[in-house]
């Protein structure tokens, strides 16, 4: 997924810059956002809850607040892209590992985040 935000940082730019007209325009564009995005939370909430099954995330790991915080991984290097330019690939994969491993079970085999 993060490649995909570097691959089409230009897109990612037009999409920022048209959600900023709508704001400017008094138009909340949060129903928008959440109709383009449900889709990728489903998905991602179903790897944790499968994750979580079988024992390669912590038991106590509530899926609902780690896709929050991976997801707000995503905004974060979107906005890094679209005002910066400075962005990094391998930093952000580097920070949303770092998110993975924090809920990783100590009892998961080692090789499943290598």
């Amino acid at each position: 997924m993060l490649s995909i935000l570097f691959d089409y940082r230009d897109f990612v730019c037009v999409i920022s810059d048209y959600l900023a007209r709508l704001r400017r325009t008094g138009e909340i564009p949060v129903a928008y956002i959440k109709r383009h995005t449900i889709g990728l939370r489903r998905i991602m909430h179903s790897l944790i809850v499968e994750a979580k099954a079988r024992g390669e995330y912590a038991r106590e790991v509530n899926p609902a607040r780690a896709i929050a915080l991976i997801y707000s991984q995503f905004e974060a290097t979107a906005v890094r892209i679209t005002t910066t330019g400075g962005a990094d690939l391998a930093e952000a994969i580097d920070r949303t590992d770092a998110i993975l491993a924090a809920i990783r079970s100590p009892d998961a085999p080692r090789r499943l985040f290598s």
